[in-house]
């Protein structure tokens, strides 16, 4: 069986989990639990069951924004959505109580529910070790629960992770700004340099959102989304059209190892990236058009080893709030919806909502390079 994420890498020949998972302060004497069916099965079998039984979970007791839940964002109809502002609050351009950061997974925190290690000590060694290959640590860059702005007296806007202390960051979600992102390999090194030699498994989410200013939600979606690894600088849609063109014709061009591509040479035990990309519905074209040419991408990796796409992408499309949207209507070019307006646009503004969103996620697995 290939080793996937929560998973060893070898098979134990004894009927129980691998030992390369059981830590120092695993109980050594424990009883066999021969009568229980759980343990009669294969090892293979029991860690699907523990994987599933120690899923993360959110908290819905506690959401960033009192009233916001992962409702709010599917993508419905007129007819079927509901109200989720005052009627006071309907008509404001953006609502500060519902930030531009909140996205499909991003109401709330999240827990891995614990009480299966507290059944037996069996259940303990072989469950306890899996907890960091499990649990996905997010980082919001600036824009995120608990940013402040620089002139604030709370603390200061988010720029680089620190793990908590003693704890294994296998798994990382890094929520981040396309302007951010975007340039030099300096940038996703300095973010990311406290566990970029533990991570095996990283997740980048790109959002149109400003640069460094956390406490005024000012977002860039009337900007395309631009993301060209082959190139030192910013981009344009017509360098990116440009070189995705000459890659089409057999062209082969090197990776801008001193660009953001790069940064991932300085992750030694990295075995899969995943990034989504993230933008409304009026980049649409320009968003799958940049999907389909990413799988082409072969990024760079320590040791001889290179990140390929084997998959085809994926797109999902949810319902975006007002702070997710433009000045003016896109449709009509209205400021403030009419409480009898036509724009279809507008009557989902007027209920305090946004634009579609769409999400394009891509994902890379780590390989041999070919000579």
């Amino acid at each position: 069986m290939s080793a996937t994420q929560g998973e060893p890498d070898d098979e134990p020949n004894d009927g129980h989990l691998a030992t390369k998972w059981l830590g120092q302060d695993a109980v050594t004497s424990v009883h066999p639990q021969a009568q229980s069916p759980l343990f009669r099965l294969p090892p293979e079998m029991r860690r699907l069951i523990f994987l599933i039984a120690l899923a993360e979970t959110n908290v819905d007791t506690k959401p960033y924004v009192p009233g916001i839940s992962e409702s709010h964002f599917n993508d419905v109809s007129l007819e079927q959505m509901k109200d989720i502002y005052t009627r006071r609050l309907r008509h404001r351009m953006f609502d500060l109580e519902c930030p531009a950061w909140l996205r499909p997974g991003s109401v709330c925190p999240q827990t891995i529910p614990l009480d299966l290690l507290v059944t037996c000590k069996r259940v303990y060694n072989e469950t306890h070790r899996l907890i960091p290959y499990i649990k996905i640590h997010k980082f919001y860059l600036v824009h995120g629960p608990g940013a402040t702005s620089k002139s604030s007296r709370g603390p200061k806007p988010a720029l680089q992770y620190i793990p908590p202390p003693g704890v294994e960051v296998r798994n990382l979600h890094l929520l981040t700004q396309l302007r951010y992102f975007r340039y030099s390999r300096l940038s996703l090194q300095h973010q990311l340099a406290k566990v970029a030699s533990d991570i095996e498994h990283l997740q980048l989410t790109l959002r149109p959102l400003s640069a460094i200013v956390p406490g005024r939600w000012i977002t860039l979606f009337h900007e395309p989304f631009l993301v060209n690894p082959y190139t030192l600088s910013s981009t344009s849609l017509e360098d990116m059209e440009f070189t995705r063109k000459r890659m089409a014709r057999g062209e082969t061009l090197q990776i801008a190892t001193d660009g953001w591509a790069g940064a991932f040479l300085d992750f030694p035990a990295l075995r899969t990236l995943t990034m989504e990309f993230d933008h409304n519905e009026l980049q649409q074209e320009n968003l799958e058009r940049l999907a389909q040419w990413s799988r082409q991408w072969r990024l760079p990796l320590p040791g001889n080893r290179v990140l390929v796409s084997e998959t085809p992408p994926s797109m999902r499309t949810w319902r975006g709030m007002r702070t997710h949207d433009d000045w003016n209507c896109h449709v009509c070019g209205k400021p403030f919806p009419q409480p009898r307006t036509q724009c279809e646009n507008c009557q989902w503004r007027a209920r305090g909502r946004g634009p579609r969103m769409i999400t394009w996620t891509v994902t890379w697995v780590a390989r041999k390079s070919e000579p």
